[in-house]
């Protein structure tokens, strides 16, 4: 078992002062956080981050349909494209995680996905987007993992869970929060005001790259000798079947979560259901507000008690989200727009048991030199889903299979509870949480994060 600790030697006044900066209406003290300073500082780059992204995110396939004359099927595919790409270069990225350091991957990184906002901007052929959008999204899957690397690294095992969630939490509320901003931006009318969304976006991850290459490196960890030797190829990752159970779970979410939440529940809504774009707005509206309202309340909730009850419960929150979706297609223009806001809020509230689960869970079960392959491993099956997913709801609504579209997504759900059992079966209590952490002393190994 590893346990990380964090040396803030030589910190600069200014930085000092950021401890106390309030984001968000929350003070990001170390009191309060319970979080060391780098994990925090490295939380602020997570901020103007999610900030940036909210204000292209919404608006993407419009921009290529509306502005560039993409068809939405070509718009999708150009969409389908950048998480192939992603699948295709997330192991080259855990690699270079593990061999060169999480921040010097994430240094490189970040810069390329400011030049694909930029590209995005000036593209005037359709194999611009291809190659802007291909490059935006593998260099954002590496991008979240050297992230979640580096906040593994700097946290001890009882800090994780706490870290992510807020990590999560503060990503939703950014992309909320900038999308909003961008609403009073963007116009149809004018293509110009796109240009500074895409602007904003590119300067916000070149931001995020000026705070991490502040902080210090050469951090500490205590590892045991069985971790040392474990080795060092995809190989030992791929042999791990705890891990792929876990991945598996992490498809599952994706696929028949996430994914039907962005694409078909938006579909269904607006076909099935027949809401405005409107509802839609305060849908997802209500989604962010619960996790930014309820991800503490979650946290608390879960402390004690095994991280693997949180996949579970996702799975059950999906399965109400869903069956709620669902009924909004045998009732009236009121209550369809009430039961469609009520499924992202639902929903929102697995999201705030799944968020410090996972990164934290796969933290525990990975060796510390493989750990980028690890968490490069779940970025990869992510991407994955989430391109399914979107096939998934249209295969089925187009043709009108609207009940046994809601039947397959609530199924897939219900899977979740028994793959939690199969993982909860193959960790020991203090990977799941459950037991206080004993910190080996034997050796002493430099990471680099």
């Amino acid at each position: 078992m590893i346990t990380a600790i964090a040396h803030p030697i030589g910190w600069p006044t200014a930085s000092e002062s950021l401890l106390n900066v309030t984001i968000f209406g929350m003070g990001f003290s170390e009191s309060r956080l319970g979080l060391p300073r780098l994990g925090q500082h490295l939380l602020y780059a997570t901020v103007v981050n999610a900030l940036g992204a909210g204000f292209t995110a919404p608006f993407l396939l419009i921009y290529l349909h509306s502005i560039h004359g993409f068809s939405l099927k070509g718009a999708g595919a150009v969409l389908a494209l950048g998480g192939a790409a992603a699948m295709l270069l997330g192991p080259i990225a855990g690699s270079a995680i593990d061999r060169f350091g999480a921040k010097a991957v994430y240094l490189v990184v970040m810069p390329l996905r400011a030049a694909a906002a930029g590209l995005l901007i000036v593209m005037d052929r359709p194999w611009h987007a291809f190659i802007a959008i291909a490059l935006d999204a593998s260099a954002n899957t590496a991008a979240w993992s050297s992230m979640s690397a580096m906040l593994t690294g700097v946290t001890t095992p009882e800090q994780r869970q706490r870290v992510f969630s807020f990590q999560f939490m503060i990503l939703n509320a950014g992309i909320g929060l900038g999308g909003v901003a961008s609403g009073f931006i963007a116009d149809l009318k004018h293509p110009d005001t796109f240009a500074i969304l895409f602007g904003i976006d590119g300067i916000s991850f070149l931001c995020a790259v000026a705070i991490v290459a502040t902080l210090p490196v050469g951090k500490r960890i205590i590892a045991t000798a069985k971790e040392e030797l474990a080795g060092d190829t995809w190989l030992t990752v791929l042999k791990d079947r705890t891990m792929w159970w876990i991945v598996l779970a992490v498809f599952v979410v994706a696929g028949m979560g996430y994914a039907q939440l962005d694409s078909g529940a938006v579909a269904f809504s607006t076909q099935v259901s027949d809401v405005s774009i409107r509802v839609l707005g305060f849908a997802f509206a209500a989604n962010t507000s619960v996790i930014v309202l309820g991800q503490l309340v979650a946290l608390r909730a879960m402390r004690g008690r095994p991280r693997t009850l949180g996949i579970a419960l996702f799975g059950i929150f999906a399965m109400a989200a869903f069956t709620l979706l669902g009924l909004s297609s045998v009732v009236g223009p009121t209550f369809a727009s009430v039961l469609v806001i009520s499924c992202a809020g639902v929903f929102a509230l697995g999201e705030t048991l799944w968020s410090p689960t996972i990164n934290s869970l796969i933290s525990e079960i990975a060796p510390a030199n493989l750990r980028g392959r690890y968490l490069s491993f779940n970025s990869v099956m992510w991407s994955g889903a989430m391109m399914i997913g979107p096939l998934i709801a249209g295969v089925m609504l187009d043709p009108g299979w609207n009940w046994p579209y809601i039947g397959v997504i609530v199924v897939g759900a219900a899977l979740l509870i028994p793959i939690a059992h199969h993982i909860k079966r193959r960790l020991t209590p203090q990977q799941n949480g459950l037991s206080p952490v004993v910190t080996p002393t034997e050796e002493t190994v430099t990471l680099r994060a």
